[in-house]
């Protein structure tokens, strides 16, 4: 059921209610929003005052310490988690806002990457669905050359002649002969005797 339906459906009180818990889930993310923006302006400060500390000190420290000394995270609660984790900027730090945009530029920038994001998942389910609609490919056809094995293994193979074959077949070659000529001269009698009749 869409979310107008559910609507028609809700006591004029209900959607008053509803309407406030967004509101106050609205206004508790855009200070979570601020706060973040907030920190992670005053983290890149601290980096570089640290950093230009550092240049100032000698350079014999590793860059794993350097490294380590840069970083402080602040701790959320599961629910603040789940709040940032509903924010582009947080899905994929990689591609953040950062922290310098005013509030109506982050709001810009956030509808912007909104829209990408949707017309990302629209480009992603066509695909899937062209991807769907293309038969798969049925049975492999046989080829030429297939065909001409399978008709090569069901040819009769002649056998091999033996040397006490050979024997037998030069003396039964003789017979054939004879036998021969005598089914000649029958045909030959024959034919005469058709035509006399």
């Amino acid at each position: 059921m869409n979310q107008y339906g559910l609507n028609e459906k809700l006591s004029e009180e209900q959607k008053r209610k509803l309407h406030e818990l967004h509101l106050i889930q609205q206004r508790e993310l855009s200070e979570l929003i601020r706060r973040h923006q907030e920190e992670q302006l005053m983290i890149f400060e601290q980096w570089k005052k640290e950093e230009q500390d550092q240049n100032n000190q000698s350079k014999n420290i590793s860059f794993k310490d350097d490294k380590n000394s840069m970083l402080h995270y602040k701790p959320y609660t599961l629910s603040q988690y789940k709040l940032l984790k509903l924010q582009p900027i947080l899905k994929n730090p990689a591609q953040g806002l950062g922290p310098t945009l005013s509030i109506e530029k982050w709001q810009q920038q956030k509808d912007k990457m909104d829209r990408m994001l949707e017309f990302a998942e629209h480009v992603k389910g066509e695909y899937r669905n062209f991807k769907q609609r293309i038969p798969k490919s049925e049975q492999k056809q046989v080829t030429v050359r297939q065909k001409g094995i399978e008709f090569a293994k069901n040819i009769l193979k002649p056998i091999a002649p033996s040397p006490m074959r050979k024997k037998s077949i030069s003396k039964n070659s003789v017979e054939n002969d004879e036998l021969l000529e005598y089914e000649l001269r029958n045909q030959l009698l024959k034919e005469q005797i058709g035509k006399m009749k």
